[in-house]
């Protein structure tokens, strides 16, 4: 023994395996690795947190069942069958689903294939929850329609003062908001 701790891809299989469990379980988004055949070999506890599962009913479930079956989506499907057979990689597919339990869910899924020499081909599927981002944007546009109205329908004129300096707004320049402390 030569006193040097080995590489990750010269242990065995079943150490490589536990070297990206610990990994994974260390992330704080949710992340599943899937096996060739689309099974969940293991997630971490965000996933299991965020979706208000179990290990036992998720683990060895291909991905497309999981739950009622809200992951058996065709483009999910066709992005995740090219990983293996074209090692493409993809990121940024957006995914806005029901969830038993947890309500509706928008994410964001990034995948890439994971693999080591001699180990079977694993699928990194990571999952960025997006709902609050899409929830402020939606209100975000609902208050812009709402005020584009208020401006379009008044019968009087509006003044817009800057919030700093109480000085008319120039056409054009951008105002600042003041908000109340």
């Amino acid at each position: 023994m030569s006193g040097h701790a080995q590489p990750a891809h010269s242990q065995q299989p079943a150490d490589a395996f536990a070297y990206l469990e610990s990994i994974v379980d260390t992330v704080r988004e949710p992340l599943i690795v899937l096996s060739k055949q689309l099974r969940v070999k293991t997630a971490n506890r965000s996933f299991y947190r965020t979706f208000q599962v179990t290990p036992a009913e998720t683990e060895t479930c291909c991905i497309y069942d999981l739950g009622n079956g809200q992951w058996n989506i065709p483009r999910l499907r066709t992005l995740l069958e090219e990983i293996l057979s074209q090692n493409k990689s993809f990121e940024s597919f957006e995914v806005d689903q029901e969830f038993p339990g947890i309500g509706r869910k928008s994410m964001l899924l990034n995948a890439r294939r994971l693999r080591w020499e001699g180990h079977t081909e694993l699928i990194l599927l990571a999952i960025e929850d997006i709902t609050d981002r899409r929830r402020k944007e939606d209100e975000l546009k609902v208050s812009e329609v709402r005020y584009r109205r208020l401006f379009e329908t008044a019968q009087d004129g509006i003044l817009i003062l800057d919030g700093e300096t109480g000085k008319m707004g120039t056409p054009g320049t951008p105002l600042k908001v003041a908000t109340p402390a």
